[in-house]
């Protein structure tokens, strides 16, 4: 799980240089957001070892629960930095127009 968790914090900065200075700051705010999930699960994988073991499932699966939003969040915030989603929606107009007209 710790690997994994590591991985998003990967993907997670090679989007932010991939984005780098044209950062709107809905993708600041997600990406911040990535961040802050990042650093809780791998904050709740170390406590782990703390726990006791009769609880150490319900923390596990606590902890999964956790890494699987974060995963979503960091699926989000990949998917903002696609060249896709930079298509400046004036020359979606036009082709809209265009297929119309035909």
């Amino acid at each position: 799980m710790r690997r994994k968790t590591q991985n998003l914090a990967a993907r997670c900065r090679s989007t932010h240089k991939q984005i780098g200075n044209g950062m709107t700051p809905s993708q600041d705010s997600l990406g911040r957001e990535c961040d802050s999930a990042i650093t809780s699960v791998l904050g709740r994988i170390a406590a782990l070892d703390t726990v006791s073991r009769a609880n150490r499932k319900a923390a596990a699966d606590s902890v999964r629960a956790e890494y699987e939003r974060a995963k979503l969040m960091v699926r989000t915030f990949t998917r903002t930095g696609l060249p896709s989603d930079t298509i400046p929606e004036d020359s979606l107009d036009k082709e809209i127009k265009k297929l119309i007209s035909e």
